[in-house]
């Protein structure tokens, strides 16, 4: 499996560094667009890591290697948690450098001059730890979304995978639309939780315990169904 993850470590190197450069630059455009702190973390933090996803899933039907990869010593269920596993490590990336460039915008409009900088743009308004907990929360939403793609992917391939992911995704939004519901509806949930900030650090621990675990599952599952892919 170590021979999978440095494989689409190294295959994404460049990727990856033009993906962080874009989502910045679409980050701070939406920072300063929106006003808010947050926006900028979340962007990058959601942005990178689904980007990747796809992007390193169409490598495999480039120029045939895929089937190459198979005559390499490599099963296919290393194949598939190789790719969970580097997964999880550009996502563990993204979340550090998205939490430093929050910071530093951060910061930068802390000492601007009075007037120049929205408030909410400014770290003061927001604080160390939320600033992290919206890029974890970012990622937790991505790292579901990865959870329910991936399968699709490995037993059909990205092409016909892709056609099936939009759907999926979908329903998994159109679902928790429905648990939230209205505003009312959301704080009644909230309370349940406490309420105000408690409620949503709550809310987003369970969530993210609940991804992990859902992550696991589905690497199990797209193991198995990898296996039985013909390629």
């Amino acid at each position: 499996m170590k021979a999978m993850i440095f494989s689409d470590l190294v295959t994404s190197k460049n990727a990856f560094a033009q993906l962080v450069a874009l989502s910045a630059f679409a980050a701070v455009i939406i920072g300063i667009s929106t006003g808010m702190l947050v926006t900028c973390v979340c962007c990058i933090a959601a942005m990178v890591p689904f980007m990747y996803l796809f992007s390193i899933s169409a490598y495999d039907e480039q120029n045939g290697w895929e089937r190459f990869r198979l005559t390499l010593p490599i099963s296919k269920p290393q194949v598939a948690y190789g790719r969970y596993a580097s997964m999880a490590i550009i996502m563990v990336a993204t979340l550090a450098i998205s939490t430093l460039l929050g910071l530093v915008i951060g910061v930068v409009a802390d000492v601007l001059p009075a007037g120049l900088a929205p408030e909410e743009l400014k770290l003061s308004a927001w604080g160390v730890p939320t600033v992290i907990g919206a890029g974890a929360f970012a990622q937790v939403v991505i790292l579901l979304a990865a959870s329910l793609s991936l399968p699709f992917i490995m037993r059909f391939g990205m092409t016909k995978g892709s056609r099936l992911v939009p759907i999926v995704l979908l329903v998994a939004f159109c679902t928790g639309a429905a648990f939230f519901g209205t505003s009312a509806e959301t704080a009644d949930v909230l309370a349940v939780f406490g309420g105000g900030e408690s409620g949503l650090a709550a809310i987003g621990t369970i969530l993210g315990v609940v991804a992990i675990v859902l992550y696991l599952a589905s690497a199990t599952l797209s193991a198995r169904l990898y296996e039985r892919r013909e390629l």
